[in-house]
């Protein structure tokens, strides 16, 4: 599905989270655009699964790097180690997650970083942005999905944003 003006031929992505989710969404949507995708998560059985669908559907290099986004010590060891098996990184999207408050406390601290590094890095004409959270139908909402009560009573909700 690679197209001229959307084409992200010969980038590499990492992204967080990239077993499930909106960031298995995520990672196999730049695939199809023609990224190849580094995916780290916690689980390597779902990172495998995952890197077995992107590659069937879209024929694209996909890595895989287990990791705990919380082991923040292993930070910079695990993407010294992206970067040494890729050769590069140019893109990445930010999508490991969690739930109840430290689920929103991250999410805040996400968007004020994008926040800051947009003003901060306009000076060199590069462009950060943020996909702001929401109620997205994924394997891990599906128990919120089924329950139907629940699920009209969020999308009654018209919440506006900041962003």
């Amino acid at each position: 599905m690679e197209s001229g003006l959307f084409s992200l031929s010969g980038k590499i992505a990492l992204v967080t989270g990239g077993s499930r989710g909106i960031g298995f969404a995520v990672a196999k949507a730049l695939a199809e655009r023609g990224a190849d995708v580094a995916i780290f998560a916690r689980t390597k059985e779902q990172l495998e699964a995952a890197k077995r669908q992107i590659q069937a559907d879209t024929n694209k290099k996909v890595w895989t790097f287990p990791f705990d986004i919380k082991n923040i010590e292993g930070v910079q060891s695990i993407f010294e180690n992206i970067v040494s098996v890729t050769k590069d990184v140019d893109i990445l999207v930010n999508c490991a997650g969690t739930t109840v408050a430290a689920y929103a406390g991250s999410k805040g601290g996400l968007l004020m970083l994008t926040k800051t590094l947009a003003a901060e890095w306009a000076k060199y004409n590069i462009n950060v942005n943020a996909i702001g959270k929401g109620y997205i139908a994924t394997d891990l909402t599906a128990p919120l999905q089924a329950n139907e009560e629940f699920t009209k009573w969020v999308l009654s909700k018209n919440h506006k944003s900041n962003f």
